[in-house]
């Protein structure tokens, strides 16, 4: 099992880093399972933000169902914004848990490796109200292309699941 096995589990390994190309039947699997338990999964393709960067957090906020997001007005991301929102997302009684899925991460940290490490510092910022309640709060970074994530995580696909 990769470690998308980790969606649906409280833990402190909330950061991981797949450097395999997980099959697609076992992540549908996980993302059900997940989801059943309330687990929202959040999928984003960062090939999609080549360009705009800066909007990977918005587009984290909006499917997460956070409270305050575009975080980027002025073109830059407001972190601390983004990471108080998703502090305040485990503190809300009908989110269950939360497992971020970056896709083509590695595009990104070969492109601007601050904005990555600055984008896990800030999620990890946000987790002290997803371990006091006990909830599933994860971030997996995608570093290896694979149409398997895609085709198992992306909101499209929960719709064809």
């Amino acid at each position: 099992m990769s470690t998308y096995g980790y969606l649906h589990v409280p833990t402190g390994k909330c950061v991981h880093f797949v450097d395999e190309c997980p099959d697609a039947v076992e992540l549908r699997e996980l993302r059900s399972e997940a989801e059943g338990k309330g687990v929202n999964v959040v999928y984003v393709d960062c090939a999609d933000y080549m360009a705009r960067l800066w909007e990977i957090p918005n587009a984290i906020g909006f499917a997460a169902g956070a409270s305050f997001p575009p975080y980027d007005q002025d073109g830059c991301p407001h972190w601390t914004r983004w990471w108080d929102d998703l502090l305040l997302l485990g503190y809300r009684e009908e989110v269950h848990g939360l497992a971020i899925v970056l896709d083509n991460a590695h595009l990104v940290f070969e492109r601007d490796r601050k904005f990555m490490t600055t984008l896990l510092e800030n999620f990890l910022h946000g987790m002290k109200s997803w371990v006091k309640a006990d909830k599933p709060y994860h971030l997996h970074f995608q570093m290896l292309s694979c149409t398997s994530v895609r085709e198992a995580l992306a909101p499209e696909a929960m719709h064809g699941a």
